[in-house]
Protein backbone atom coordinates (compact mmCIF):
# COMPACT_ATOMS: atom_id res chain seq x y z
CA UNK A 1 0.00 0.00 0.00
CA UNK A 2 2.63 2.12 0.63
CA UNK A 3 4.08 2.54 -3.19
CA UNK A 4 0.44 2.94 -4.06
CA UNK A 5 0.03 6.11 -1.66
CA UNK A 6 3.79 7.48 -3.18
CA UNK A 7 2.20 6.75 -6.39
CA UNK A 8 -1.33 9.15 -5.96
CA UNK A 9 -0.95 12.46 -7.44
CA UNK A 10 -2.31 14.96 -5.17
CA UNK A 11 -4.35 14.43 -1.28
CA UNK A 12 -7.67 13.63 -3.04
CA UNK A 13 -6.41 10.40 -4.16
CA UNK A 14 -4.43 9.73 -0.72
CA UNK A 15 -8.13 10.20 0.71
CA UNK A 16 -9.42 7.93 -1.67
CA UNK A 17 -6.97 5.30 -1.51
CA UNK A 18 -7.36 5.05 2.63
CA UNK A 19 -11.00 5.25 1.97
CA UNK A 20 -11.00 2.66 -0.30
CA UNK A 21 -8.76 0.50 1.59
CA UNK A 22 -9.12 -1.52 4.61
CA UNK A 23 -6.74 -2.09 8.06
CA UNK A 24 -5.50 -6.04 6.90
CA UNK A 25 -4.53 -3.96 3.33
CA UNK A 26 -1.43 -2.44 5.31
CA UNK A 27 1.04 -4.07 7.14
CA UNK A 28 2.55 -2.09 10.56
CA UNK A 29 5.75 -1.02 8.95
CA UNK A 30 3.73 0.58 5.51
CA UNK A 31 1.28 2.07 7.78
CA UNK A 32 3.57 3.78 10.30
CA UNK A 33 5.84 5.41 6.92
CA UNK A 34 2.87 6.75 5.75
CA UNK A 35 2.03 8.27 9.06
CA UNK A 36 5.57 9.49 9.26
CA UNK A 37 5.58 10.83 6.08
CA UNK A 38 1.91 13.24 7.09
CA UNK A 39 3.49 14.10 10.11
CA UNK A 40 1.67 12.56 12.57
CA UNK A 41 3.56 9.73 13.76
CA UNK A 42 3.70 11.10 17.21
CA UNK A 43 -0.28 11.51 17.57
CA UNK A 44 -0.87 7.33 16.37
CA UNK A 45 1.89 5.93 18.48
CA UNK A 46 0.65 3.08 20.45
CA UNK A 47 -3.22 3.11 18.03
CA UNK A 48 -4.35 -0.02 16.20
CA UNK A 49 -4.24 -0.13 12.53
CA UNK A 50 -7.84 1.22 12.36
CA UNK A 51 -7.16 4.14 14.40
CA UNK A 52 -4.25 5.07 12.28
CA UNK A 53 -6.14 5.12 9.18
CA UNK A 54 -8.85 7.72 10.71
CA UNK A 55 -6.62 10.04 12.02
CA UNK A 56 -4.26 9.66 8.66
CA UNK A 57 -7.41 10.53 6.70
CA UNK A 58 -8.56 13.63 8.89
CA UNK A 59 -4.55 15.32 8.70
CA UNK A 60 -4.91 14.71 4.70
CA UNK A 61 -8.10 15.87 4.58
CA UNK A 62 -7.49 19.01 7.26
CA UNK A 63 -5.06 19.65 4.74
CA UNK A 64 -6.27 19.06 1.69
CA UNK A 65 -9.48 21.76 2.98
CA UNK A 66 -6.49 24.08 3.80
CA UNK A 67 -5.26 24.13 0.10
CA UNK A 68 -8.61 24.83 -1.18
CA UNK A 69 -8.80 27.22 0.85
CA UNK A 70 -6.34 29.15 0.07
CA UNK A 71 -7.02 32.03 -1.78
CA UNK A 72 -4.19 32.10 -3.85
CA UNK A 73 -5.33 28.92 -5.71
CA UNK A 74 -8.37 30.89 -6.55
CA UNK A 75 -6.61 33.59 -8.03
CA UNK A 76 -4.39 31.65 -10.17
CA UNK A 77 -7.15 29.87 -11.65
CA UNK A 78 -8.78 33.12 -12.18
CA UNK A 79 -5.92 34.51 -14.08
CA UNK A 80 -5.25 31.47 -16.03
CA UNK A 81 -9.17 31.83 -17.16
CA UNK A 82 -8.02 35.63 -18.03
CA UNK A 83 -5.00 34.86 -19.71
CA UNK A 84 -5.46 32.24 -21.66
CA UNK A 85 -8.39 31.92 -24.21
CA UNK A 86 -10.13 29.25 -22.71
CA UNK A 87 -12.50 26.61 -25.01
CA UNK A 88 -16.46 27.52 -25.80
CA UNK A 89 -17.16 24.19 -25.04
CA UNK A 90 -18.43 24.60 -21.64
CA UNK A 91 -17.23 21.01 -20.39
CA UNK A 92 -14.00 21.47 -21.93
CA UNK A 93 -13.82 24.63 -20.39
CA UNK A 94 -14.76 23.22 -16.81
CA UNK A 95 -12.14 20.34 -17.39
CA UNK A 96 -9.27 23.00 -18.65
CA UNK A 97 -9.97 25.21 -14.93
CA UNK A 98 -10.14 22.05 -12.93
CA UNK A 99 -6.79 20.98 -14.42
CA UNK A 100 -4.93 24.48 -13.65
CA UNK A 101 -6.56 24.15 -10.39
CA UNK A 102 -4.46 20.71 -9.72
CA UNK A 103 -1.47 22.17 -11.42
CA UNK A 104 -1.44 25.08 -9.27
CA UNK A 105 -2.40 22.67 -5.75
CA UNK A 106 0.33 20.25 -7.24
CA UNK A 107 3.23 22.79 -7.80
CA UNK A 108 2.26 24.01 -4.27
CA UNK A 109 2.68 20.31 -2.65
CA UNK A 110 6.54 20.09 -4.09
CA UNK A 111 7.26 23.72 -2.98
CA UNK A 112 6.55 22.80 0.00
CA UNK A 113 9.41 21.99 3.22
CA UNK A 114 7.36 19.06 4.70
CA UNK A 115 6.04 15.62 2.53
CA UNK A 116 2.35 15.20 2.63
Amino acid sequence: MLREFIKCNGLAERIQLIDNSVPKDWDEAELNTVCEIVGIADKVEGMEAEEKLEVLRAALTNKLDETLDDTTTIKEISKLSEEEVLPTDEEEKKDRLRQAAVAHIGENYLNRDKLI
